[in-house]
């Protein structure tokens, strides 16, 4: 069905197709990584090297966010960009608090596992609407919402040519987080990604998804040997290798590196580096990519993507009912046909997102007719 994955333009002008595709694999990546282990979740967990489909989704959220926000600071002035981000913020704590409420009910009956020693009981709940603390499968959510509310004070610092001084800040939270100063030296139970340090991702992708499009487009482009282009192909092919030693050499992983595949609370230098030149190759070939767009394929994952919200919580929710304790399979069938349940949970995540497209038809129907429309997130 074609139609049903017609990419529609937001409130701030037409969707950037290849970011929704690369966010609806991310949501794939993510929904494969959090189930048992399987066949394709070999190439999936850390296919690329040493970063995860995570750090490609908070950054893409701060490059929508970037784009879409941005354009609302210059064209209708910073008193709509704080009523627009409080509006986004209280969508996103709904969600994660509907999330985790339901979460907390369920591992009660048995029916899921949370998790990093969290106990299912009304504790837990309070410090979860506190965003003290996250079963790891949906830190994601919580995390997002408190980026979400910088957004005001990095667009001021980019609009106000002092985007040098919140550069420094990121940065220097970074660094404290990487020497253990940051959420990791918390007690455990309190989340797993450190915010402290994910947000370096996240005022990066706003940086980028504010900059002008001309200023972008002199980068190089596929097909030139520029000496950018050599040093980021080496670069993603080093740690690719590296990242398959084991299954090249028989050997196993330096320890560093080894450390770099099973530590992702914080950013590492060399998780950046990496996913930085793996972004850069990513641009680099975006036109071959946008053609994977115009296929049904591609159309049905970038549709994943325009609703990644409602996408990411039905994601979160079936794989944790589908995943039990010491990472097996909830259903006996599933254990005897994992790819199939592991196709079967990454097709149903195409139904959340055409019931909130079917939502958003509404609500544009019911607006367009002077009908006091319900608020679409």
């Amino acid at each position: 069905m074609p139609t049903a994955f017609t990419m529609k333009p937001n409130r701030s002008g037409s969707r950037i197709v290849l970011i929704d595709l690369l966010r609806g694999l991310c949501l794939l990546v993510m929904t494969v990584d959090h189930l048992p282990e399987t066949l394709i979740k070999k190439f999936t967990l850390q296919g690329f090297g040493f970063f995860s489909a995570a750090e490609c989704f908070v950054f893409l959220s701060g490059l929508v966010a970037g784009r879409v926000y941005g354009r609302i600071a210059i064209t209708k002035g910073f008193a709509v960009l704080r009523q627009r981000v409080i509006h986004r913020a209280a969508i996103l704590y709904l969600a994660n608090a509907g999330l985790m409420t339901l979460m907390i009910l369920a591992a009660k009956e048995g029916l899921v596992t949370l998790g990093g020693g969290l106990n299912p009981d009304w504790s837990l709940w309070s410090r979860t609407m506190l965003f003290l603390a996250s079963p790891i499968n949906a830190d994601i959510l919580r995390m997002y919402c408190v980026f979400v509310l910088l957004l005001p004070g990095v667009f001021w610092a980019l609009m106000n040519d002092r985007f040098y001084y919140m550069a420094a800040i990121s940065g220097g939270l970074w660094l404290a987080a990487s020497l253990g100063y940051g959420m990791t030296a918390l007690p455990e139970g309190t989340g797993y990604f450190d915010l402290m340090s994910w947000q370096l991702l996240f005022v990066a992708g706003i940086y980028l998804g504010f900059t002008p499009v001309p200023n972008l487009t002199k980068l190089p482009k596929l097909g030139t040997t520029s000496a950018w282009t050599a040093i980021c192909l080496a670069v993603v092919g080093t740690f690719l290798v590296i990242r398959r030693w084991h299954f090249l050499t028989g050997q196993e992983l330096p320890p560093y590196f080894e450390w770099l595949f099973r530590w992702k609370r914080t950013v590492s230098a060399g998780c950046l580096l990496n996913f930085a030149a793996f972004s850069a190759m990513v641009y680099l070939f975006r036109g071959p990519l946008i053609l994977v767009v115009r296929t049904l394929p591609g159309k049905a994952i970038a549709f994943l993507g325009q609703h990644s919200l409602q996408v990411f919580v039905w994601s979160v929710s079936a794989t944790m009912l589908m995943t039990g304790p010491d990472n097996r399979w909830t259903l006996p069938s599933a254990e005897d046909y994992p790819l199939a349940a592991t196709g079967l949970t990454l097709a149903s995540c195409l139904v959340p997102a055409w019931l909130h497209a079917q939502w958003q038809a509404l609500c544009y129907k019911l607006s367009h007719q002077g009908v006091a429309a319900p608020v679409a997130g």
